[in-house]
């Protein structure tokens, strides 16, 4: 009997993250709530790319993302809510700007040929998504032990919860930037380099004008002055 193929195994960190209530956002608007998981993959796909990760999937209004960093994926869960909410601000649609929450873990996965990913941890990080409230990120202790040092993260406990097809409840925690972090400027910009870029560009143009338009009207006045006095 010709010996069965394993999967190579490798440590990664993941997570899973989607749109609160679309169901309920997809009743009111159809339209809108399409444009919004566009918005959202669009998002995941920067987002993900600029943290060295990969979107393994979509499923529908969430997502799988998978990093060799935990700390990359942490950074890129912060930055997901930031530009997604962001971006559906820019577009000013009728329905009202949804939150996402995102389960995190860090284990052993497998990668398919069809690039999927397998393991134990992807259910982990499933259930920890769906505990989550809007704009939370739930992680298991293994993320805690490998970040709680870094001052650039705050890890605040919430008990153990029932996970299924676990035998024993786990520990969750929720995962938010320090005070230090946020001053250190240690939690990334949402949006891309390329578009602060452009956006500080313009902001330099809108200066100079202003100054331009400062000097022409103080020649005016100079000149009025001068014309006003005394021979």
């Amino acid at each position: 009997m010709p010996k069965r193929a394993t999967l190579p195994r490798r440590l990664a960190a993941m997570w899973f993250a989607d749109i609160v209530g679309y169901g309920r956002l997809s009743s009111r608007n159809e339209n809108e709530a399409l444009e919004l998981v566009d918005l959202f993959q669009r998002a995941c796909r920067d987002v993900v790319g600029r943290h060295d990760g990969r979107v393994v999937k979509f499923t529908g209004d969430g997502a799988l993302a998978e990093f060799s960093s935990t700390e990359a994926a942490v950074f890129a869960a912060f930055a997901l809510e930031s530009l997604f909410r962001a971006r559906v601000a820019a577009h000013e649609l009728s329905v009202e700007t949804p939150r996402l929450h995102v389960g995190l873990h860090v284990g052993e996965i497998a990668t398919g040929p069809d690039g999927d990913i397998y393991g134990d941890g992807l259910n982990l990080a499933s259930r920890l998504q769906d505990l989550a409230a809007p704009g939370q990120v739930l992680v298991t202790e293994d993320v805690r032990r490998q970040l709680h040092q870094r001052p650039e993260f705050r890890f605040v406990p919430l008990g153990e919860r029932s996970i299924p097809d676990s035998e024993v409840p786990i520990p969750v925690f929720s995962v938010v930037p320090s005070a230090s972090g946020v001053a250190m400027g240690a939690v990334p910009d949402a949006e891309p380099a390329g578009w602060r870029a452009m956006h500080g560009e313009a902001l330099r143009r809108g200066v100079y004008r202003a100054v331009a338009a400062y000097a022409g009207l103080a020649s005016i006045v100079v000149a009025a002055v001068f014309l006003l006095l005394p021979s």
